[in-house]
């Protein structure tokens, strides 16, 4: 039996509600998605679930877990995104019908390289299909901000998404060939299911930007992101065989200046990730960098 461990948000604007480290539901057409949201704990796998469905309430989930990790400095060991009891007053979430933002995330005391960076956490649902019910994107953004007057040293971000594609994990696996680097230079993982009778194809797992990927079994990359050393990934796909698989993402940002800020971007698509799939993401970060 697993734990879950993930997390999830997005950018939005119509509802505003302050001190809300709180969950919060997402749709777009008949695409729905909603993540739970760790207490404070930054040690460990986080116990976070989240849902992904193409078909609304109740039609078939296709992610277990999603949640993201941070190092930094003179940290020996990956934290958990979290929020500390005393500072949850501090997060501003904001959201629309598809999307949700958490704001203003300080990490708990224990993450000792980060106390100086303040997170921002969004997450979109795009549905693909109209009508249709085999086809939809789910985007999880973090972005990290130096709110201090030194610089932070090698920020590192992780996405973990714990698969569960066709509403199931035992017959999830990444083929050979399966996993690496698309011609825009992104990272990606594409997931397939021996007991697909939904006809949904396949996932793709893509990070946009990211420095490395992992493919493999949930139990082990649950280890090493709650494990108590430093973990990085080297391009791997240990998920050749069907069972309870699990992706991760890596961004190595470097040194982080006074003021600076980082964005990391994990999205699944479902199925394969065209032209109409990407357009979601392309208006999404056109947005932000107005916003900039």
């Amino acid at each position: 039996m697993k734990i879950a461990f993930g997390i999830m948000a997005l950018v939005a604007a119509a509802g505003v509600a302050n001190a809300q480290w709180t969950t919060q539901i997402i749709t777009s057409g008949n695409v729905i998605a909603t993540n739970s949201l760790p207490a404070s704990n930054t040690l460990g796998a986080a116990s976070v679930t989240a849902d992904f469905r193409l078909g609304g309430t109740g039609s078939t989930d296709h992610l277990f877990t999603n949640w993201w990790w941070a190092r930094a400095g003179a940290d020996t060991r990956e934290h958990t995104l979290s929020v500390a009891t005393a500072q949850q007053a501090a997060v501003v979430k904001t959201f629309t019908a598809d999307s949700v933002t958490w704001s203003n995330i300080q990490m708990p005391a224990a993450a000792a390289g980060l106390q100086n960076i303040r997170f921002t956490l969004t997450q979109r649902v795009v549905d693909l299909d109209g009508a249709g019910t085999l086809q939809g994107q789910f985007i999880s953004i973090l972005s990290a901000t130096n709110i201090g007057t030194t610089t932070v040293s090698a920020l590192t971000l992780f996405n973990n998404m714990d698969y569960f594609f066709t509403g199931e994990d035992p017959g999830d696996q990444v083929l050979a060939g399966d996993a690496g680097i698309d011609g825009s230079g992104n990272r990606f993982i594409k997931v397939s299911d021996t007991s697909d009778t939904g006809g949904f194809g396949t996932m793709y797992h893509h990070g946009i930007g990211a420095s490395a990927y992992g493919a493999g079994s949930f139990s082990v990359i649950a280890g090493q992101m709650g494990d108590t050393g430093i973990d990085n990934f080297a391009d791997t796909n240990n998920a050749l065989v069907a069972g309870d698989q699990t992706g991760i993402m890596q961004w190595n940002f470097g040194d982080l200046a006074p003021g600076a800020s980082r964005e990391a971007v994990s999205i699944l698509t479902i199925p394969t990730p065209g032209a109409l799939a990407l357009a979601g993401l392309g208006g999404l970060l056109a947005a932000r960098r107005r916003r900039a």
